[in-house]
């Protein structure tokens, strides 16, 4: 079933501020993305320096936390060989988390043939 996504701007600023800090630039403005699974915030991020990284965050139920903390869990420790994203980093604040990882193209592109 699919569920209505929550936008970027119902993060919490505290949230959205560290967001910002741990890529080392603020986030200027975040295309939201429709669908999927879960009310989750998840978009692109146009960062004031002009790089773009894809962000999640989700806070709420135990479960919908747990699930997200277990994909920033397997990101972070996915081998190098594997034909996968980086995962910028992950963070849980408050019964929220929130994670980021590369929006380049390229970088994408390279996935998106080996899979």
């Amino acid at each position: 079933m699919r569920t209505a996504r929550r936008a970027w701007t119902e993060v919490p600023a505290a949230l959205r501020d560290e967001v910002g800090r741990r890529l080392g630039s603020p986030v200027r403005e975040v295309e939201d993305r429709r669908g999927g699974f879960s009310w989750g915030v998840v978009g692109v991020a146009t960062l004031v320096d002009g790089e773009q990284v894809f962000v999640k965050a989700i806070e709420g139920s135990p479960d919908a936390v747990g699930d997200h903390r277990a994909e920033i869990g397997v990101s972070a420790r996915l081998p190098a060989a594997v034909p996968a994203p980086r995962l910028r980093f992950g963070l849980e604040r408050d019964a929220r988390t929130a994670g980021a990882l590369p929006a380049r193209h390229d970088e994408l592109a390279r996935v998106a043939v080996a899979g």
